[in-house]
């Protein structure tokens, strides 16, 4: 599984691999839900975008047109 740190420019997606974090079993990544329970915060909803290789990105900071958001593949 592979974790994308994505920054949102005036609505132009870039990204970067983002080091994998493990969860309590050190084999697997963490999902969605682990990740932002991890950081202490409530799991935000998809945004879901075509053309990247992920489907669907989960903003951690700022809007979807200046922020910045994570992914998985």
């Amino acid at each position: 599984m592979t974790i994308y740190h994505i920054d949102i420019t005036n609505g132009m997606m870039t990204y970067d691999y983002a080091p994998t974090p493990k969860t309590t079993n050190e084999h697997h990544a963490p999902n969605a839900k682990q990740y932002f329970e991890h950081r202490g915060k409530t799991k935000p909803n998809a945004i879901m975008v075509k053309g990247w290789p992920f489907k669907k990105i989960y903003l951690t900071h700022g809007t979807d047109e200046n922020g910045q958001a994570v992914a998985w593949n």
